[in-house]
């Protein structure tokens, strides 16, 4: 079983050597170490993200842990792995209401009203940042990437899907894996149902008419009228 030291706390280290010589001879050296433990992230595996709507919401059921609690001074990255479409953008959306809510001043970002440090985005690498300051704890964290977002402004964006790699550093410089998460794209263009039945049916007391079906459609309206009519 590995044991797990007490974060924030020194180790020491001796070494004992001994020697046969009459009298022994024992000679000790210690080490002290000051130990700190690395961040780590659980995410969403998937979210889906329909064309021409508002932004979703990434990871809404994420989760942090850092024996340590040392994010004061630390940084939270988002970006896109690989670059799909130029308008791809990753922001906060803001919670306000209920606990942990989540503003926007400027760049910077509030947990309960408490600016908990500065966010930053590159369109060039589409990659977004926060830089935490001293107030940050691990439910302030937790609250700004449970907010972490994903949109795309263009009327027809790329219709592929993106990965998103988050990854945590704490005010130590140690790293978290990064962490992984696809958004399914949807399109909004839906492929309108095609009606088919006898062209000339006057002389049919009961006619058929039959229609293709649609994905994801789940009832049908149809409209009855005088084709001559104005």
């Amino acid at each position: 079983m590995p044991t797990f030291l007490s974060p924030n706390a020194p180790v020491l280290l001796t070494l004992t050597s001994s020697t046969t010589a009459v009298p022994t001879v024992v000679e000790t050296s210690e080490l002290r170490v000051d130990v700190t433990y690395r961040p780590s992230l659980t995410i969403d595996g998937a979210v889906s993200w329909i064309a021409n709507q508002p932004p979703v919401i990434l990871t809404p059921d994420a989760q942090i842990a850092d024996l340590d609690e040392n994010l004061a001074g630390g940084k939270l990255t988002i970006k896109v792995a690989s670059i799909q479409d130029s308008q791809d953008q990753l922001l906060i959306q803001p919670k306000i209401t209920g606990t942990d809510q989540v503003t926007l001043i400027g760049n910077q970002v509030l947990v309960d009203g408490l600016a908990m440090g500065t966010w930053s985005f590159s369109t060039a690498n589409q990659q977004f940042s926060i830089t935490f300051n001293q107030n940050a704890t691990l439910t302030s964290v937790r609250a700004i990437l449970r907010r972490i977002a994903f949109v795309n402004p263009a009327t027809t964006p790329v219709a592929t899907d993106r990965q998103i790699q988050f990854q945590l550093v704490d005010d130590a410089g140690l790293r978290s894996d990064v962490a992984s998460m696809l958004v399914v794209y949807s399109s909004t263009q839906i492929t309108p149902p095609v009606l088919n039945g006898p062209a000339n049916s006057t002389l049919l007391l009961r006619p058929t008419f039959t229609w293709t079906s649609v994905a994801g459609a789940v009832s049908y309206d149809i409209q009855i009228r005088n084709a001559t009519a104005n």
